[in-house]
């Protein structure tokens, strides 16, 4: 089961209650996502962002499209996850609970993410009308971006408080390296 919390004007056009009940916690492994729906061109566009990662997935907002919505966001997971090397159980079993269409739909909860949405979205304004990029494209593009969210904390590497989308995945869904202990040599000897 996947939550994707919307926006008003995503839950009407999904034909959803604009206050629907609120869901049971997330079982899929990067947790709940988020979506709004914008224009460019006159044109609609779904953004769905991961509130954990960072990471987007854009596709076209017109009704047919809205129908299978989560068929498109495991298409391009799957695009995301090939380019990236991506390959583990939790990145196969993320897409598996795109696939399975089990969506449960939640208003919006955390201003936060909707702020990062907003900044994401004037991109992709300026990546589709001028730069002529693909869905595909840009959300590969955002990968390499930044993110910020309060739950992460400070960046490692240069401490403040951004984090690019893909190293965020990437600790998601990679398992850890394995420590070897190498013995030292003992001092008596």
């Amino acid at each position: 089961m996947i939550i994707l919390r919307c926006t008003q004007k995503l839950l009407k056009r999904l034909h959803q209650p604009a206050k629907p009940p609120e869901p049971l916690e997330a079982c899929n492994p990067l947790g709940e996502w988020y979506a709004d729906i914008d224009f460019v061109d006159r044109k609609p566009f779904v953004l769905i962002t991961n509130v954990a990662t960072g990471v987007c997935i854009i596709m076209p907002g017109d009704a047919k499209n809205l129908k299978v919505l989560h068929e498109f966001a495991a298409g391009q997971l799957a695009v995301i996850f090939g380019y990236y090397d991506i390959y583990t159980e939790p990145a196969m079993q993320e897409m598996q609970a795109w696939l399975t269409g089990d969506l449960r739909f939640a208003k919006t909860a955390d201003r936060s993410v909707l702020a990062s949405m907003t900044q994401i979205k004037q991109r992709i304004w300026h990546s589709f009308g001028y730069e002529q990029r693909t869905a595909n494209e840009e959300a590969l593009e955002l990968c390499n971006g930044l993110y910020q969210h309060p739950s992460l904390g400070k960046a490692r590497r240069n401490g403040d408080n951004w984090h690019r989308p893909i190293n965020l995945l990437r600790a998601k869904l990679l398992p850890s390296a394995e420590i070897i202990v190498f013995p030292t040599p003992n001092s008596a000897d």
